[in-house]
């Protein structure tokens, strides 16, 4: 695939802050592609950058092969959705969708077309003579992604544009974007601090903290394979154990913590004598009464344990596992309803298992 935004060694500046720190992201044509972290990781900054808001303090972006470098942002080929809509509220949806083709004096004959085709991609036909100080805040958002999808950009840039909205409608829109991406074969760079949004729409995803760029990769490889404790621990819940590497192979790396011995996978190879920690998610975790099927394969990890606390969330029940290091354990087991499951109680003696490939080992 050809690289619809390649941004190289790219550092900004504002004064003594350093709000991005010589990241280099390649995204592909027609890619879903999230920024994603916390408040002042960088990754508004990054979407300013390429949309030409604002200029690198070092380093170079290109758009579709060529470097924009001074370039302002209206010559871009990329259009921009903000959380905030910023539709013009004396103008009518169809005038708000139509603003930039009239700039641009595309004829009047092709901008109706063209107008009333956007409307129709976010599900807004018929809606053209209305008002947007008459719509609620789902239809107003359609409206300013119509806008932005009528110039045809190459790119299209948006910064938490679904922020504003109720979860329920949140997570409906979240799929309508994935399709009208698929469907029109943009490129979408999507800034979001929400970790289940950037999983649900995105082919690939940067995490992003203090500036930098910790990880890139499908949501899959960034939830099972993070490369390091901040990724782990922003992308879903995660236990961790602190402990010091006893053993490590090509295969797996031994941990001990308060004499207790623990296992998992790691992306390198660690020294004896290292100190590690061990991510474990509450799903990967599997809870059975002392009493109950033991699995004792060597493939397996098994700890005993204490029900500390039991919290209730509807498809699940998380559980609260004291384990012999004094950790505590959350784990998640679903609630599937069938006579067979077990109801676990407070202060029940238990195990804790999870298969070695399923917990990650990684370096301090």
């Amino acid at each position: 695939m050809s690289s619809a935004v390649q941004i190289t060694d790219v550092t900004k500046a504002f004064g003594d802050v350093v709000a991005v720190d010589n990241i280099s992201i390649d995204i592909k044509d027609g890619e879903f592609f999230s920024l994603l972290g916390p408040s002042g990781c960088g990754k508004t900054t990054t979407l300013r950058l390429i949309a030409g808001f604002e200029q690198p303090t070092m380093g170079q972006i290109s758009i579709m092969g060529q470097p924009v470098a001074g370039v302002p942002a209206y010559r871009r080929p990329v259009n921009t959705v903000f959380q905030s809509y910023a539709l013009f509220p004396h103008m009518t949806v169809a005038k708000n969708v139509a603003f930039g083709l009239e700039m641009a004096k595309v004829p009047a004959d092709e901008i109706k077309k063209r107008v009333d085709a956007a409307l129709g991609l976010v599900e807004m036909s018929g809606f053209g003579e209305r008002r947007t100080t008459q719509m609620s805040g789902g239809q107003k958002q359609r409206v300013a992604l119509a806008r932005a999808l009528v110039n045809w950009p190459k790119v299209l840039l948006l910064d938490e544009p679904l922020g504003a909205l109720d979860l329920k409608l949140r997570k409906n829109m979240q799929l309508e974007l994935k399709q009208i991406q698929e469907e029109l074969g943009i490129t979408f760079i999507y800034v979001t601090h929400d970790q289940e949004e950037a999983i649900t729409m995105s082919d690939r995803i940067a995490v992003m903290s203090d500036g930098k760029v910790q990880q890139i990769g499908p949501a899959r490889e960034i939830y099972e394979q993070p490369n390091n404790r901040f990724v782990a621990d922003f992308i879903g819940e995660t236990n961790f154990i602190d402990g010091t590497v006893v053993d490590s192979d090509s295969n797996s790396t031994v941990l001990e913590s308060d004499d207790v011995k623990l296992a998992g996978r790691s992306k390198v190879k660690m020294a004896v004598g290292d100190k590690a920690t061990l991510a474990i998610r509450p799903e990967k975790i599997v809870l059975s009464l002392k009493t109950g099927f033991l699995n004792t394969d060597s493939e397996t990890i098994t700890l005993d344990g204490t029900i500390r606390d039991i919290i209730y969330i509807g498809t699940d029940t998380r559980y609260q596992v004291v384990i012999p290091t004094g950790d505590k354990l959350f784990v998640r087991v679903q609630n599937l309803g069938r006579p067979e499951d077990i109801a676990f109680n407070k202060g029940d003696e238990v195990h804790v298992q999870w298969r070695i490939n399923n917990a990650q080992v990684l370096a301090e």
